[in-house]
């Protein structure tokens, strides 16, 4: 998706945007510091912080580091595979949560009464 807002010269309102998240996000953490109840797990919170720093990371190789004269697409694949990466591994990762889930009597799947 980068690569294409890029290309439409939107990058500007990109980076605001994710700023903005940032800080709504950052303001929604209670002050006593606990988590989020989808981060609460060790795996949950390494996935966001693994995704949120490939992410960084391949700004600032597009920011800094040129793309070789022969693959001019190379930052633009980058950014391709890395999502799909992340987004195939979150959906293993969130599925595998779901169906490993156990309430209190240890069946899964069990049906509430209401």
């Amino acid at each position: 998706m980068y690569p294409l807002l890029i290309r439409d010269g939107v990058a500007l309102a990109y980076a605001a945007t994710i700023g903005l998240y940032l800080l709504v996000i950052t303001a929604l953490v209670p002050a006593d510091g606990a988590q989020p109840v989808t981060l609460a797990k060790q795996h949950g919170r390494l996935l966001a912080v693994l995704g949120c720093g490939g992410a960084v990371v391949l700004h600032l190789l597009q920011a800094l580091v040129p793309a070789p004269q022969q693959l001019p697409w190379l930052h633009d694949r980058l950014f391709i595979t890395y999502s799909f990466v992340f987004i195939a591994g979150c959906m293993v990762y969130l599925n595998w949560r779901q169906w490993h889930h156990q309430d209190d009597s240890g069946r899964v799947g069990k049906a509430k009464n209401v």
